[in-house]
């Protein structure tokens, strides 16, 4: 049992002590949710968050449903505090992506991208419409 200890402590009791003391590391869960209300999709659509922490990466981080029925899609991500970070979704792989009002881009018109300074130990951002800056409007669309 030489690997099932790590000075004297148990390796089993570390990683779950590591886990569940996150906030006291400085990592912070960040939820983020996007309502696609206002857009045609089809079935087999999928929405993807696009941020600075995954290099923008297309596929890395897919969002899901909240509810087989709903419009609105979540991801959680584990960030640490005080970083800053800025984001969009697309539907698809990049082949549709949000175009964030200027009201509500952080790079003043230049990238239309979302942003905040993560902090606390839970951040639950506001359901956003996709290509808007609160809400989306209680009529559909589509």
């Amino acid at each position: 049992s030489h690997g099932a200890h790590l000075h004297g402590l148990s390796t089993a009791c570390f990683s779950q002590r590591w886990s569940s003391n996150s906030q006291l590391l400085g990592m912070v869960v960040v939820q983020f949710s996007v309502d696609l209300a206002q857009e045609s999709m089809a079935p087999s659509d999928v929405i993807y968050l696009q941020s600075t922490f995954n290099g923008w990466c297309g596929s890395c981080a897919p969002m899901a449903r909240l509810s087989p029925s709903s419009d609105v899609w979540v991801r959680n991500e584990t960030r640490p505090d005080g970083e800053w970070i800025e984001w969009k979704f697309t539907i698809g792989v990049w082949v549709t992506k949000e175009v964030v009002p200027i009201e509500c881009d952080v790079t003043g018109g230049a990238w239309e991208n979302r942003g905040i300074v993560v902090s606390s130990g839970v951040m639950t951002l506001p359901t956003v419409c996709f290509s808007g800056c609160g809400e989306c409007p209680a009529t559909r669309k589509f």
